[in-house]
């Protein structure tokens, strides 16, 4: 979107300026980092957007405030992904060919990312990722992207773990025809089949319909015990309201980035009352949230813009442990300033600090640990368990990784 990215030059054309007044400045006249970023701002996660791209926002000016990358300021440029791979892909060649961006942050669904990860390997762009699809994994293996999201295998097992728990034997999968929801399908039935329960039904559906009746009936044909909706939240709703309508019963189960307070106001306190939902935990009690929280002058806030803050950091001191600012250089060091060994850092000025003065690093940030494995996926996660109660998600459980 031309106007956010508008936006966010004027922000760092300020910063410059209140620079020369005194403040720590980056060295003037140095050419900017271009940075791009790929959010949600609209579609099905369009709820997430906006405060993922204030969260890149609020870190970049950080940075620049306290003299940049290798003595260069950060400079944003946003698209909106509209959570649509045709969306993203045009997005994604726009800040590649014209805006020449190092790297891309924030893409959100498994087939944004998907769509998006073979044209960033083309071009030597990073990606940084939200998105939970086993097959992004094949791509990780470039070296060119990176995942602060748990993959659906760790996603799936969480579900499984959940149920199992409680003691549910016979469970069925309704599953929004995507990538995501197929491995999240797959990962969960393993989990849950290992702990002496058994998936009966899996239905798969299409998106932006107005009436899910024929698949919900397909689904609770065998009476499952549990229901995993792998879902979005426009689609969620629509599947919640027509369950409540007829009164199949069961226990529904959602992930967190379907069942947000917009599903709650959407379905409505009665509709939602012990839904179980499984939420990918950022980490809460930190320093690094903690100072996340402050900086965006918000308490409430999603997982996924901690993520995005993650993201930005974990580029800037990749590029400042190379010595440049390309993709190349991003991806030769990635795992030297997330990963163990060195010395923990959670801020984004300790880690630079740290590397100016030629120390290792291991950047744990406001997202949580953000240790990579050597395709790009995150090592480990831990997830809350939330159920909705009296229309509100109270947390219930903390399974840890």
């Amino acid at each position: 979107m031309r106007e956010s990215h508008v936006i966010t030059r004027r922000r760092f054309l300020g910063i410059t300026s209140a620079l020369t007044l005194g403040l720590p400045a980056v060295a003037r006249g140095q050419q900017a980092i271009r940075i791009g970023t790929l959010m949600p701002l609209t579609g099905g996660g369009g709820v997430y957007g906006p405060d993922m791209q204030q969260a890149v926002v609020r870190a970049a000016e950080l940075i620049n405030r306290t003299g940049g990358v290798l003595g260069r300021p950060i400079e944003l440029f946003h698209e909106d992904g509209q959570t649509n791979p045709d969306a993203a892909v045009r997005g994604a060649r726009k800040l590649i060919d014209v805006n020449h961006v190092v790297a891309i942050l924030g893409t959100w669904s498994s087939a944004v990312t998907l769509a998006v990860g073979p044209i960033c390997v083309q071009h030597r762009v990073v990606l940084m990722n939200c998105s939970g699809s086993e097959k992004i994994t094949e791509l990780g293996k470039s070296g060119y992207l990176y995942r602060t999201q748990a993959s659906n295998v760790l996603w799936g097992a969480a579900f499984g773990r959940v149920a199992a728990a409680r003691g549910y034997k016979r469970a069925a999968v309704l599953a929004q025809q995507n990538p995501f929801a197929l491995t999240m399908r797959d990962y969960f039935q393993k989990a849950f089949e290992e702990r002496g329960g058994k998936v009966i039904e899996a239905v798969m559906y299409n998106p932006d319909q107005s009436s899910y009746r024929g698949e919900l009936a397909r689904a609770f044909a065998s009476k499952p015990e549990v229901v995993l909706l792998a879902s979005y939240t426009p689609d969620a709703s629509v599947l919640v309201k027509d369950w409540f309508r007829t009164g199949y019963g069961g226990r529904l189960m959602l992930p967190g980035f379907a069942a947000n307070p917009r599903f709650i106001s959407n379905v409505g306190a009665e509709a939602a009352e012990g839904i179980l939902v499984v939420e990918a935990a950022p980490a809460p009690d930190s320093p690094a949230f903690k100072a996340f929280q402050k900086l965006m002058a918000k308490q409430d806030l999603f997982l996924y813009s901690s993520q995005t803050f993650d993201q930005l950091i974990l580029v800037c001191l990749a590029m400042q442990a190379a010595g440049e600012a390309t993709g190349d250089g991003i991806r030769r060091t990635m795992r030297r300033v997330a990963n163990p060994p060195g010395t923990i850092v959670s801020s984004a000025v300790d880690g630079l600090a740290a590397l100016k003065r030629g120390e290792d690093i291991d950047y744990d940030g406001a997202s949580g640990p953000c240790d990579f494995d050597e395709n790009g996926d995150l090592l480990t996660k831990s997830f809350y368990v939330f159920e909705i109660r009296r229309g509100q998600l109270e947390q219930v459980e903390l399974l840890k990784a």
